[in-house]
C-alpha cells in the first residue's frame, strides 16, 4: 500500500503542476476588467483547496504507511540478528518524533535498511548497491521541508481574495509570481523527492521479498537480483 499511495501522491503533483501552470498563463496576461479572467481564477482557487484537502489526507496515509513499513523492516532485521544495528525496532518510529533525533535517526534507519538487508541477500558483493539513495531522499526530503518553511509561498486562494482588496494588476502579478515560484519548487524538489522515494522503496521492497523467500529456504541467484 506505500507504494500505490506514492505513486497516487505523484500523480497529485501533475495536476498540481497543470493548474499552477493554467494559474500563470491566466494571471500573466494581466486584468484586462474581463469577468471571464476573474471567473477562471476562482475555479482554479476552488480547485487548489480540493487538491489541499485530499493531499493533506493523503500525506497523513503516506505518513502512516512508511512508519509501519520502517518499523517492520527494521524488526526484521534484528530478528535475524542484524550486526551493527544502532537502534531498536522502536526508533524506527519514534525516531521521526524526537526533537533534535528526527535530523538524523530516520535516515541511519533507513540506511541500515538499505544496507544490511542486501547484506543477508546478494552472495556477489559487485552487486551490492550503495547508500547514495538513501541520502539523496534525505537531503531532498529536508530541502522541501525547509523551503517549505522559509518561503511560506502565499496559497493561491488567498491571494484571489486579497485582489478585491486591492490593486487588481499588482495581484495578477503576484499570482503569476508565486505559480511560477511553486512550479520551480514542485519540478526541482518535491517531484524528484517522490521518485527517489518510489524508487529506494520499491528496491527496498524487492530485496525484502528476497531475504523473506532466502529465509524460507528458496535460493536467490545473482540474475533474480540483477533481474535478467
Amino acid at each position: 500500500m506505500l507504494l500505490v499511495t506514492l505513486w497516487i501522491n505523484f500523480g497529485f503533483l501533475f495536476l498540481t503542476i497543470m493548474l499552477h501552470f493554467f494559474t500563470y498563463f491566466t494571471a500573466s496576461r494581466g486584468y484586462t476588467g474581463m469577468d471571464a479572467h476573474a471567473e477562471l481564477l476562482s475555479i482554479y482557487s476552488v480547485l487548489f483547496a480540493v487538491m489541499a484537502f485530499f493531499t493533506a489526507i493523503l500525506t497523513i496515509i503516506i505518513i502512516i504507511f512508511w512508519i509501519q513499513w520502517m518499523r517492520r523492516a527494521y524488526f526484521n532485521l534484528h530478528q535475524l540478528k542484524t550486526l551493527g544495528l544502532q537502534f531498536s525496532e522502536g526508533w524506527a518510529a519514534g525516531g521521526w518524533f524526537v526533537p533534535i533525533a528526527f535530523f538524523w535517526i530516520p535516515v541511519q534507519i533507513m540506511m541500515s535498511i538499505w544496507t544490511k538487508t542486501q547484506d543477508h541477500v546478494v552472495k556477489d558483493k559487485r552487486l551490492l548497491e550503495n547508500g547514495s539513495i538513501v541520502v539523496i531522499w534525505w537531503l531532498l526530503f529536508w530541502a522541501s521541508r525547509i523551503l517549505a518553511s522559509v518561503l511560506n509561498v502565499q496559497d493561491t486562494s488567498t491571494l484571489f481574495i486579497q485582489m478585491n482588496q486591492y490593486n487588481m494588476n499588482e495581484h495578477y502579478d503576484s499570482l503569476a509570481k508565486d505559480s511560477i515560484t511553486s512550479i520551480a519548487i514542485l519540478v526541482m524538489i518535491t517531484v524528484p523527492l517522490t521518485g527517489v522515494a518510489i524508487s529506494m522503496i520499491r528496491k527496498s521492497m524487492r530485496m525484502q521479498d528476497f531475504l523473506y523467500r532466502k529465509e524460507r529456504g528458496e535460493e536467490i541467484t545473482n540474475s533474480m537480483i540483477s533481474g535478467d
